[in-house]
């Protein structure tokens, strides 16, 4: 079973996550800010990271700065789930290799189930 690790404040869609992600056979872990977070992953040792990127303590982008310099963290993929639609913040997201970046708003529960079916599907081979 594929274990999926959240970074996100937003409890309303930890809950919708969780039960859809939970649905379709995954193993989900949701933790509300960026304190510890490294330990957090290794511990938990997820096969994928979704992050959002504005968040109390250490904000997403400086998680996945971070996660890229850790030798044990750096090849972990990561999919960005935000409210920030900065190209800015967009530019250096997509720079540090996330797999995908949703905006919130646009954001579809269906959509990602299929992305990560086929992202997994493709680690299988």
């Amino acid at each position: 079973m594929k274990k999926i690790f959240l970074i996100d404040d937003d409890q309303v869609l930890t809950r919708l996550l969780q039960q859809k992600l939970e649905k379709e056979g995954y193993e989900f872990q949701a933790v509300g800010d960026g304190a510890d977070i490294e330990k957090k992953l290794k511990a938990g040792k997820p096969d994928l990271l979704l992050l959002d990127v504005d968040l109390p303590y250490k904000n997403g982008v400086k998680i996945l700065e971070d996660i890229r310099n850790d030798a044990e963290l750096k090849n972990l993929p990561v999919i960005v789930i935000s409210n920030s639609g900065n190209p800015v913040d967009v530019y250096r997201i997509k720079q540090l290799g996330v797999k995908d970046y949703f905006i919130k708003v646009d954001f579809d529960l269906d959509k990602l189930a299929v992305l990560l079916a086929k992202y997994f599907l493709q680690d299988v081979k």
